[in-house]
């Protein structure tokens, strides 16, 4: 719900992109264009024939990697032996395209038909192991001896760009501990594994954002707003529903319901004791503009006590959960009156 930035984690992704995924997928194609008699792995090893002699260590040490019992390098000549040259070709264009339009703030993008053995590379290669692999930071810039990066410093850097303890996804639930935080994956690493290292396509969020049933699991549903590229938050009605005592959400906005519908957020929003919370807020902040009156022995105009609301919320902002729904739901004058004819001491 809330719009968020994430340039200082971008330029380090793309270094990962520009020095380690484009260089080897331009190495397998060459590779694959040369017709060798040696595999992959060896003719990295050897520097007989690269394109690239700058990357050929880093993939050097890549290949020899291994997670859940597979190898880096016997991965790769099974990509490049299942492969032809223009269907490899072909998987490096979609790589390009799909990266180019999330960065440029398009999320309405086309689902492909991607091999297991390039989604295992991108989602438990690159993203699950790699992520977090200092040696490897290394090799792609010796810069990163000095400023390692893994998950953790993707969070601390995320929060400091947007000053945000709360979850840009719903505005419900803190992320003060890293320990409540996922890297999420927008379009899902399981769908669009290509985009599983792109800073658009990752924001940290609360679990039940991140996982079925309250959240999005890999669902997708377009056309979609991303919090890189709209403040959702502005563009719906929180509306307090005194009666049922529950907040209900709406918005005219097609890629905004879409929004709402991929993380569950109507029903998130629905139960009372989200209802009551918002409530509290605004009652605090009701008790503090009376006892302004009271003691300053004043009438706040309308505009002084809307002022006043918004004001609170523009510092609580980012900071306490739902707070775009206290600021729209209770925010009206009248509202305000009603409490003070509540509780006004004679």
């Amino acid at each position: 719900m809330w719009k968020v930035t994430n340039e200082v984690n971008k330029v380090i992704l793309d270094d990962f992109r520009n020095k380690l995924i484009e260089p080897l997928f331009e190495e397998i194609i060459y590779y694959k264009r040369q017709s060798l008699n040696i595999s992959f792995c060896e003719n990295i090893k050897n520097g007989i024939d690269v394109k690239r002699g700058s990357s050929r260590s880093l993939i050097n040490y890549l290949n020899k990697r291994k997670t859940k019992k597979v190898t880096f390098g016997n991965l790769i000549d099974k990509i490049i032996s299942d492969n032809s040259l223009n269907e490899l070709e072909n998987y490096y264009s979609i790589f390009v395209f799909q990266n180019n339009e999330i960065n440029s703030g398009n999320y309405n993008i086309k689902e492909e038909v991607i091999s297991k053995e390039f989604k295992f590379l991108f989602a438990d290669f690159f993203y699950e192991m790699f992520f977090d692999y200092k040696k490897i930071w290394i090799l792609i810039d010796k810069k990163y001896e000095k400023s390692s990066f893994d998950r953790n410093i993707f969070h601390i850097n995320f929060k400091r760009e947007n000053n945000i303890e709360i979850c840009p996804y719903c505005d419900i639930d803190s992320t003060i501990s890293v320990f409540n935080n996922e890297v999420e994956h927008f379009l899902p690493k399981s769908r669009f594994p290509f985009l599983a290292m792109n800073a658009y396509n990752l924001i940290p969020s609360c679990h039940a954002c991140n996982k079925k049933p309250d959240g999005k699991g890999s669902d997708v549903y377009m056309p979609i707003y991303s919090p890189y590229n709209m403040q959702i938050g502005d563009k719906l009605k929180f509306e307090n529903d005194i009666v049922k005592r529950k907040i209900e959400l709406s918005t005219d906005d097609s890629f905004i319901e879409n929004y709402l519908k991929l993380l569950n957020l109507k029903s998130r929003y629905s139960p009372r004791r989200v209802y009551d919370y918002v409530e509290a807020k605004a009652e605090s902040i009701y008790e503090t503009l009376n006892d302004i009156e009271q003691m300053g022995k004043v009438s706040l105009t309308q505009k002084q006590i809307e002022n006043y609301i918004l004001e609170k919320g523009i510092k609580f902002a980012k900071k306490e959960p739902l707070t775009l729904a206290v600021k729209y739901a209770f925010s009206e004058y009248e509202l305000y009156l009603s409490y003070r004819d509540k509780h006004i001491v004679d």
